[in-house]
């Protein structure tokens, strides 16, 4: 009788504590996770390939990048040097001699998250700010539009400070089955000169979100300012400010209208 009892208070107790955890997730924890819910369609991957030449020579290279949507017609911004690091470099130093790469990228996709590859072209480039954005090549109709989310530049968080909390939302490879990933940190540096910028995220092309779940800015790679070649990049992940952002995408919306 009294192991029953006493069974009978144990198995109480469990079912009380189950919901009780879920329910006294950490705020930081829960809006991360409501971020996720919110904004995961938005992560996607961008694919093309990459024809490098330079003189008479020339390779072909596939290329993936991570990318988020931020607008309702599917733009989507992207890491530059991620999707087309050639063209990005633009020259390099062989043997001691300076050789000038070119890149053109061709059968560019963007994949959703459900997995539906949407044919696709490079709307805008800006190489200073290691940014691309990308396009379907038709316009997305109802259906196609409910396949991802919609993250607002416009609607951005004000400047980060030290130590500020961020979500960072991803999306893992192929080999993962395209899974979402989320994960919570600080920001570990501001950095103001020659722009804005902070550190504290490392998956180029994704979005970075403060703690109060209102976009910061997308993770880029930050390049050297002087240098040619390899020697142009510093292979410093960096959060680009969701304004410096938004400016050259409403370049690259009036690109769209052509």
């Amino acid at each position: 009788m009294k192991q029953t009892i006493t069974l009978v208070i144990l198995a109480a107790l469990g079912a009380g504590m189950a919901p009780r955890a879920a329910a006294e997730a950490p705020p930081d924890v829960a809006m991360a996770r409501r971020t996720l819910e919110t904004y995961g369609n938005a992560i996607v991957y961008v694919s093309a390939v990459a024809t490098i030449s330079s003189g008479s020579r020339s390779r072909e290279q596939k290329t993936r990048a991570l990318g988020t949507v931020i607008d309702a017609r599917g733009l989507t911004v992207v890491s530059n040097s991620s999707l087309d690091p050639a063209g990005a470099m633009g020259s390099m130093r062989l043997g001691g001699a300076p050789v000038t790469l070119k890149s053109e990228l061709g059968d560019v996709k963007i994949r959703t998250a459900d997995g539906t590859e949407l044919p696709a072209r490079v709307v805008l480039k800006d190489d200073d700010l290691d940014l691309a954005f990308v396009a379907p090549v038709k316009a997305p109709d109802a259906d196609t539009r409910k396949k991802f989310a919609v993250v607002n530049l416009g609607d951005a968080a004000k400047d980060a400070v030290l130590l500020d909390r961020i979500i960072g939302l991803g999306r893992a490879g192929k080999d993962l089955n395209y899974t979402p990933t989320l994960s919570l940190g600080r920001v570990s540096a501001v950095v103001t000169k020659p722009r804005t910028v902070y550190i504290g995220a490392r998956m180029p092309g994704a979005p970075v979100f403060a703690g109060n779940g209102k976009i910061l800015g997308i993770c880029i790679i930050r390049r050297s300012p002087s240098g040619s070649g390899y020697r142009r990049f510093m292979r410093q992940p960096v959060i680009l400010p969701a304004a410096d952002i938004q400016e050259i995408a409403n370049q690259a919306r009036e690109e769209l209208k052509k």
